[in-house]
């Protein structure tokens, strides 16, 4: 803290510190304030999953819904997962990765969001004999719930 000699320096870390300031009830306003708007909206520019990140497009020609399932596949590739394995999925949006490594692998997986309307969609959850591998949180709580039973 040596840079912060002279009344300045203390000036400028204090207001620099309130201005970070971040706490849970912000967090959630600025979540709601990205994403929750109404699904038709995201239904114009996301896919059926509606993954909110990078696709990954192995040919040109790949429609984004095929792009999507490619990284989704990719990723799960990649990290190896087997029945029993638990993965936390942080800013999981709507839970299309979580339900998709949880489908597919067998994997134990908790997804987290700050936002209410980005909860993952249990009505897309075909999980066979896996009996509860994806849960998201209920609003913004500490404790998660299942949503895929």
């Amino acid at each position: 803290l040596s840079h912060l000699k002279g009344t300045t320096g203390w000036i400028n870390w204090v207001l620099r510190r309130l201005q970070q300031w971040n706490t849970a009830g912000w967090s959630r306003f600025n979540a709601a304030r990205h994403y929750d708007f109404s699904g038709d909206l995201y239904d114009l520019f996301l896919d059926a999953d509606k993954q909110y990140s990078c696709a990954y497009f192995p040919t040109p020609g790949t429609g984004l819904d095929e792009a999507q399932e490619a990284k989704k596949r990719l990723i799960a590739a990649k990290l190896i997962l087997e029945p029993g394995h638990k993965v936390l999925d942080i800013g999981s949006g709507w839970g299309g990765m979580a339900i998709y490594l949880a489908r597919e692998t067998g994997a134990d997986v908790t997804g987290l969001t700050l936002s209410s309307s980005c909860t993952c969609d249990a009505t897309s959850c075909d999980l066979g004999t896996n009996p509860n591998p994806c849960k998201c949180p209920c609003g913004y709580s500490r404790s998660l719930e299942p949503c895929c039973t």
